[in-house]
């Protein structure tokens, strides 16, 4: 699934914050997102199937918290409000496990064009009560259940080229096998903190049609 869009660095703009913010700013920054990865908590699929070179997962109805990137809005503010979110900036000031993957969704319009949200996994603890956001860009998503094809890939997945490149080869590899995929849809998806340097982990997801 090849995407179009304002992707390129999303998933690694905080590495860059100190290259784009004031050192005031950067610092608070860095100082959730150090926080936020202390202690993570991962999605966990329901079943998994290992084929060849990929594998189906079957993914449970989950809620996710989420905030769109809009045309002309910078990339960094999407994820100030995401953090501000896990940090405490909610209807109860409470403190959320960092959840990961960070996952970009990104969907083609009709017209071609791509429409993006970022989103944090909300902790099982918190999945049946989750904090109401205070910032009216950030809401709470129930991401439905889904089987996805996936394969991990390393290194730093910094720009849009990289996720393009890989989300082409996944679908050729799934449509090799006369499996249907949506589209019109994909994640993609970080699981590491920015200053994990080896054996880094990042996946795409296509939605089985």
């Amino acid at each position: 699934m090849m995407m179009k869009g304002r992707v390129g660095g999303l998933l690694l703009v905080v590495v860059v914050l100190a290259t784009v913010c004031p050192a005031a700013r950067a610092a608070s920054v860095f100082t959730a997102v150090s926080r936020g990865f202390e202690t993570q908590e991962e999605i966990k699929f329901s079943s998994r199937r290992t084929l060849t070179d990929y594998e189906e997962r079957q993914y449970p109805e989950k809620k996710w918290v989420c905030s769109k990137q809009d045309p002309g809005e910078g990339q960094l503010t999407v994820f100030l409000r995401l953090f501000a979110y896990i940090d405490g900036k909610n209807d109860r000031n409470l403190e959320l496990v960092m959840g990961i993957p960070v996952s970009i969704e990104a969907r083609q319009g009709e017209a071609g064009g791509l429409s993006m949200q970022a989103c944090f996994f909300i902790p099982e603890t918190n999945q049946a009560n989750p904090p109401v956001p205070i910032d009216s860009s950030v809401s709470i998503v129930t991401r439905p259940a889904m089987t996805v094809f996936t394969r991990e890939f390393g290194g730093y997945a910094s720009d849009e080229h990289t996720w393009q490149e890989e989300a082409t080869e996944l679908t050729r590899l799934v449509q090799a096998e006369n499996i249907n995929i949506n589209p019109n849809i994909a994640f993609w998806n970080a699981y590491d903190p920015p200053l994990k340097f080896w054996g880094r982990r990042n996946e795409v997801w296509l939605v089985k049609a």
